[in-house]
């Protein structure tokens, strides 16, 4: 039940305005004068409305004045309810935060029922307005995000304080500067763009990477995302921009791109290198693996590929050739190269290879082999001939 307390010289009309008010189901009280008011207000249990009269009697606080201090010290609705209707005094009336003026007649009782009613009902939206702009000025102040309005021209109407992490400005610094002054002009230019697009019904928000200015005058890239501020009536009235700051993500993709391409470059040269040679070349792992085959001619392998790759050397070579590879191996294993030479049976003959075995090293450590292999069978024929 809403409370009201009737502030009014006159006993008799505080008492009949207070039966009316309780005939509609509201609790009230009654006070006389402006000072026993203001001394009720500081109560445990103050009311949620004051309809007040405004000449209090003489030698005492007046209407208007104690409206001002309710105002000051009180987040109390008042309504005045007099029989004043001269100009001056309605003006005084009209410098104070009020939510109605409603002359004491007859035939106003409904006039005033209502006023009440829609003063309280008034003052707790605002009530709620306020309290969802504290909560989310709360949310802003304390974003690592910058958070900003600006108007249809850009100048910047509010910014959080995480802009001085990010930019080395002060809220007050940037606060009714033009967004334009913090930008580069290529992203100027590329915001100018968005703006046409945002402003279309079919666009509400947007995200774009642009380049900012610090106060230092250093650059570093932001991630911009903007919505169309609109307000109560859905008519649009700004902008609201948030800004993180992505300037070591740029530096990463900026990084990575740079490595992809080097590898590109490298895969490149390698595989030009590989194809100008006919040598047969096999990469291993550190298990001794086969993860990568390279040669002129598939009559040099021992089996087909898809019979190695993946695979170890044991499961793959025939046994007497396992004790070299081991030896080889340990050798990689320890950072050394190895040099040998060994003989399989293909197509029915026996062929002769030479191979240098060496590691692959990445930052110091083996990750792997790799073995250069060339085929000598005609030399070992004449070393026998010989």
């Amino acid at each position: 039940m809403k409370k009201i307390l009737v502030v009014d010289d006159e006993a008799i009309i505080a008492m009949n305005t207070s039966m009316l008010l309780r005939s509609e189901g509201y609790e009230t009280s009654e006070v006389y004068s402006g000072e026993q008011c203001l001394e009720q207000l500081r109560g445990d249990h103050p009311p949620d409305l004051v309809l007040l009269d405004i000449d209090l009697g003489p030698n005492r606080m007046d209407g208007t004045e104690t409206a001002g201090r309710i105002n000051e010290l009180y987040p109390i609705p008042v309504v005045f309810y007099s029989g004043h209707t001269d100009r001056e005094t309605i003006s005084r009336t009209e410098e104070i935060n009020n939510y109605g003026y409603v002359q004491k007649a007859a035939g106003n009782r409904q006039f005033l029922l209502a006023t009440v009613k829609m003063a309280l009902r008034l003052h707790s939206a605002e009530m709620e307005n306020k309290k969802k702009e504290r909560y989310y000025r709360l949310l802003a102040d304390n974003s690592m995000d910058v958070i900003a309005t600006l108007d249809f021209d850009f100048n910047i109407t509010y910014v959080s304080p995480a802009a001085f992490t990010i930019s080395g400005f002060t809220p007050e610094e940037i606060r009714g500067k033009k967004i334009q002054d913090l930008m580069t002009p290529d992203s100027w230019r590329m915001a100018l763009e968005h703006r046409k697009e945002l402003l279309k019904e079919e666009y509400g928000r947007l995200t774009i990477e642009i380049r900012h200015y610090r106060k230092d005058g250093t650059i570093f890239w932001a991630e911009d995302t903007v919505t169309l501020l609109r307000d109560e009536r859905g008519t649009p009235i700004g902008f609201l921009a948030t800004a993180r700051d992505i300037s070591k993500r740029k530096l990463y993709e900026q990084r990575v791109k740079s490595s992809e391409e080097f590898h590109r470059e490298s895969e490149s040269r390698l595989n030009a290198i590989l194809s100008s040679i006919n040598d047969i070349v096999f990469a291993f792992d550190q298990e001794g693996r086969f993860t990568f085959y390279n040669l002129s001619s598939m009559d040099d392998l021992y089996v087909p590929p898809e019979q190695f790759l993946g695979k170890n050397y044991r499961e793959v070579l025939p046994k007497h050739l396992h004790e070299r590879f081991q030896e080889a191996f340990e050798k990689t294993s320890n950072g050394e190269s190895d040099r040998y030479e060994y003989q399989l049976e293909l197509g029915g003959k026996t062929r002769w290879f030479f191979t240098v075995h060496s590691p692959i090293m990445v930052k110091g450590e083996v990750v792997g082999s790799v073995s250069v292999v060339r085929e000598i069978t005609e030399r070992k024929i004449q070393e026998e001939a010989e």
